[in-house]
């Protein structure tokens, strides 16, 4: 139990630290229980809060991801930064998350799928609360852009629900367009796109 610090008098120990559920303080005091030479075990330990709504959000911008809202256990947390070093492994990650109680059970499966999403972004948030995953910014690229958006619509982890997703095309950077007309038909072409305008001999749409 790495939250768990231990005291003796004797024979005598003492649990404490801050547990992430009551299960965790049941299982430190058996531990020390079935210790040889142990006549008495108490348990002084604390629990983490319980926060509700419980939120966690990762914020990308440039290079930097910041990442902030509650997590249950320091091994989710752990298990966060593994994920955001894999998704984007060359932004600096800036851990500004706090222990509580109060997570779904589906919590590190939706962290990591909102982390994925997160890579395809140049800019944006990931939110998770409560089991529902709200995404916001823009794509880093029309690939990530068409990546993202497909991977929200295709199924999603198990117990994490799409809530708000506003993903914005990738900037074209510079933004060019042009305009080309053979007689008939007026080809608007520019940001990764074309548009083509047929128009009669009058010049009129049709």
């Amino acid at each position: 139990q790495s939250w768990a610090t231990v005291s003796a008098s004797a024979r005598d120990v003492a649990i404490g630290g801050t547990a992430p559920a009551p299960e965790a303080q049941r299982r430190a005091v058996a531990v020390a229980e079935a210790v040889d030479g142990v006549r008495a075990v108490s348990d002084v330990s604390g629990l983490l809060p319980i926060i509700s709504p419980f939120v966690w959000s990762a914020r990308r911008q440039g290079n930097g991801i910041a990442l902030t809202g509650s997590v249950p256990s320091e091994g989710s947390r752990a298990a966060i930064l593994a994920a955001a070093r894999r998704a984007v492994p060359d932004a600096e990650i800036a851990d500004g998350m706090t222990l509580a109680r109060g997570a779904a059970p589906s919590f590190n499966a939706a962290v990591t799928f909102a982390l994925a999403r997160l890579a395809s972004l140049s800019d944006g948030v990931v939110s998770v609360t409560d089991g529902v995953l709200t995404v916001s910014g823009t794509a880093r690229s029309a690939a990530a852009f068409a990546d993202v958006r497909q991977a929200i619509a295709a199924a999603p982890p198990a117990g994490l629900a799409i809530g708000a997703a506003d993903i914005l095309p990738a900037r074209a950077d510079p933004f060019v367009l042009s305009a080309s007309f053979d007689g008939k038909t007026l080809f608007l072409t520019g940001a990764g796109a074309i548009w083509r305008i047929r128009l009669d001999v009058t010049g009129s749409p049709y």
